[in-house]
Parts: structure tokens; C-alpha cells; sequence
């Protein structure tokens, strides 16, 4: 059995959603505005599941343009399991916030988080 981890199916799913870049480190050299995917560890919840906390932030200079770029991914998400048969269930843990950037005062960063329930290949 060849397990995929969430990160290597939600990273893919954003970036045909978004136009933004979609990675899963902050970049070195960071474009002006990105979407960061983060996870926890994968809890097998059945034999052939797992359910993954998933971290998705979105950094830009503009408030208006990251609350609006949140949103539409928030509403992705909650599409996900019909776009790809490996997603069996997105339930959202929190919606979106402020969680301020700890590196730059000049950057916005807002972020929600879910956790993904997927089938194991």
C-alpha cells in the first residue's frame, strides 16, 4: 500500500483553485502575496483511513485581498470531496483569523484550519 499524506493532495487542489503560489515553507525570498499549507501528523482513524490537521494560511499586503482570497479557498475546501475520490470528508476546526506574521509587520496573514479525512491507497 502506497500511503499519500494530506499535504500532497491539498497543496495540488489550492494551487488549480488560487492563481497565488501554494507552498508548504515560507519561501526565502517571499512573492508579495502566497498561500502556505501546513499539517499535523496523520491519526489513522479506520483501516483504510486517516484524518490530518491541516493549516491553511494566506500572506499578502492587503488586508481586503487576503480576506477575499481566504474566503474563496474556505469555500474550496468545503467542495474538496467532490473533486478528488481520495477526500472522503473536510470538517473545519476553525474559520478564518487574524494569526499576525511573527517575521513582518508590513505582511497580513490570516489563516483557518480543518481536518481531512482521506481514503488510503
Amino acid at each position: 500500500m502506497i500511503v499519500v499524506f494530506a499535504m500532497e493532495i491539498v497543496q495540488p487542489y489550492l494551487a488549480g483553485v488560487s492563481s497565488l503560489p501554494v507552498v508548504s515553507k515560507v519561501p526565502r525570498k517571499r512573492p508579495p502575496a502566497f498561500i502556505r499549507v501546513d499539517t499535523g501528523p496523520p491519526r489513522r482513524r479506520t483501516l483504510v483511513t486517516d484524518e490530518t490537521l491541516v493549516i491553511i494560511q494566506v500572506y499578502g499586503p492587503g488586508l481586503d485581498m487576503v480576506l477575499g482570497e481566504i474566503e474563496a479557498l474556505r469555500e474550496a475546501m468545503f467542495e474538496f470531496d467532490g473533486k478528488d475520490n481520495r477526500v472522503l470528508d473536510w470538517e473545519e476546526d476553525s474559520g478564518p483569523h487574524e494569526w499576525p506574521d511573527p517575521d513582518l509587520d508590513s505582511t497580513i496573514r490570516w489563516q483557518f484550519t480543518g481536518r481531512l479525512t482521506q481514503a488510503l491507497q
